[in-house]
């Protein structure tokens, strides 16, 4: 330990260190203007409560001559730098990068003095596997400028990698779904890195994962790394009956192979599936009985069966729980017309709740298939099955649901191309593509025909679906250039039976009409459906597709 309280470790042994800080010679390896260059960390110290291993964190400053030192600076500073410079200073098998803006770093590790900010030392990139820094592209020793936008070079050296649990602790998901995300292995201290998805990552290691973390199974993902991500690992390779990922074949930690400055993709799972308690009634424990669906909506993870781990999710406005949700959650349940969203108070302490913003399309098949994110400033991380305790002052509703149910609800739903007006049923050449436009009638169960109606949720992939209901196997998508509205066409309509109201709207029979795209039919899609001539409803505007004739 130096006068100013930095820590000074070399390439090798400290008889290496002395001798060479008593040497004069700047360019002494003979490979251009490289010297022989000492390390030290600046401003730091312990960093951890590890007393056996602990973290060491600083600035990273450099010295030719054991008397004048300099800051260093990193073209891309990254972790395979960093574990090269903590590698070089005996401080670890493993670096992490740290600039000034880094959050927090800078706050907690001191600056130099001000005679020690000069940069002497600009390294331009390591692979990683290097011995010590003076093998890496460097630019010339001395005074100049960092060519970067982060500034001065920290670092924080961990010691020693402790994870080789098989607990859940030691693997986690981010940046996904309930169950799935990128693959994040805990280094200590609650701090975490991804793998890189390079060459070998696929099923066997998504399965090591994903029963790491309590699921039967799970399938293999890519990701794009976001701005917190930091890899630390390459080429895992499992088998698949490892009980860690850790216990995979793998690189040297650094080793961020192409995902180097996070511009490679990373490893991410899809563990298991969400099951739903069917609809849970109000105020009780029990299901509700099918033919009602009106309930509270509880879900876990596929596989487990202790019923304390079940999880309710929250009604707050802020949790994302709308129309969208509450079709997807119906449909999973087995109300495949969907349903809407129901908010209840609770008294008391809530049970354990989903505490995330859940995010639908609507046409999901699954709640699985919906993502979940945190909330700025209200919650920072989500969380199934969240307690009481974590829930209380954020949440303070339940989710519910009224899926539609009734003959209606789940009787057949047929299609047909309508009469009128024109130009439905016309062949027309649309982009190069030989189409038939058509305006949408549907009749459920032994209902009338009436209108399909183009109000929200009816897309491109609701026109596919019915496309291929009416038999073009190619599929289609939504038409509106020159669909004329009912009322240009009054006269016309009467004549072929077309059922509008006297302000020239069409009558519908399917409205809010939600597909994801891969049905086979439209009766597999949520909606609104009525078979009784006094339920249609008036169309703000008619569905209409034009379906590809080959």
């Amino acid at each position: 330990m130096d006068s100013d309280g930095a820590c000074c470790v070399c390439a090798s042994v400290r008889r290496w260190c002395a001798r060479h800080l008593q040497s004069n010679d700047t360019t002494s390896n003979g490979n251009g203007n490289k010297p022989n260059f000492s390390l030290r960390l600046a401003g730091g110290g312990l960093l951890s409560a590890n007393v056996s291993w602990p973290w060491r964190a600083g600035w990273l400053q450099a010295s030719a001559d054991g008397n004048t030192w300099g800051g260093a600076c990193f073209k891309q500073w990254g972790v395979a730098e960093a574990t090269v410079a903590c590698r070089q200073l005996g401080m670890g098998v493993l670096g992490l990068p740290r600039s000034p803006l880094f959050p927090g770093f800078a706050a907690s590790v001191p600056a130099p003095s001000a005679s020690q900010l000069d940069t002497l030392l600009n390294i331009q990139s390591c692979s990683g596997v290097e011995a010590d820094l003076t093998v890496c592209s460097q630019l010339p020793w001395g005074k100049q400028t960092c060519n970067n936008n982060a500034g001065a070079a920290g670092v924080v050296c961990i010691p020693r990698v402790v994870t080789t649990s098989t607990t859940t602790g030691a693997v986690r998901l981010t940046g996904g779904g309930i169950n799935s995300g990128r693959v994040e292995v805990l280094l200590g201290d609650g701090v975490y890195g991804s793998i890189c998805a390079e060459n070998v990552w696929g099923y066997a290691g998504a399965r090591v994962v994903c029963r790491q973390l309590g699921f039967a199974n799970g399938v293999a993902r890519i990701m794009w790394p976001d701005a917190n991500t930091t890899t630390v690992l390459n080429n895992v390779y499992c088998a698949g009956d490892e009980s860690s990922v850790l216990a995979c074949t793998r690189s040297s930690w650094g080793d961020a192979g192409n995902c180097k400055g996070n511009s490679g993709y990373v490893a991410a799972a899809i563990c298991g599936e969400l099951s739903l308690n069917a609809i849970n009634r109000f105020g009780t424990g029990a299901l509700a009985p099918a033919e009602t669906g009106t309930g509270h909506v509880r879900i876990r993870t596929s596989g487990l069966t202790d019923e304390s781990v079940w999880s309710y999710l929250c009604g707050d406005e802020w949790a994302g729980w709308d129309a969208a949700a509450a079709d997807t959650a119906c449909r999973q349940a087995g109300f495949p017309a969907g349903g809407v969203p129901l908010s209840t108070w609770v008294e008391g302490d809530l049970p354990p709740v989903l505490l995330g913003r859940i995010q639908c399309a609507g046409s999901e098949q699954s709640l699985t298939d919906c993502s979940v994110h945190a909330v700025p400033g209200v919650i920072e991380a989500w969380q199934l099955a969240a307690p009481s305790s974590t829930s209380a002052g954020v949440c303070t509703m339940l989710a519910g649901v009224s899926c539609r149910s009734g003959p209606a609800a789940t009787a057949p739903v047929a299609l047909r191309v309508a009469a009128a007006p024109p130009p439905s049923g016309t062949e027309l050449l649309l982009a190069s593509n030989a189409t038939v436009v058509v305006r949408l009638e549907a009749a459920v169960g032994n209902g009338p025909y009436g209108a399909v109606c183009q109000d929200d949720g009816f897309d491109a992939a609701g026109a596919a679906v019915a496309c291929r209901s009416l038999g073009y196997p190619a599929g289609g998508t939504t038409y509106a250039e020159d669909a004329p509205s009912a009322s240009i066409t009054l006269v016309e309509l009467a004549s072929v039976g077309a059922p509008v109201d006297a302000q020239g709207s069409f009558l519908g029979t399917v409205t809010w009409l939600r597909c994801n795209g891969s049905e086979a039919t439209v009766q597999e899609c949520s909606g609104w459906r009525f078979d009784s001539p006094s339920e249609t409803v008036p169309c703000r505007a008619a569905a209409w597709v034009a379906c590809n004739v080959s």
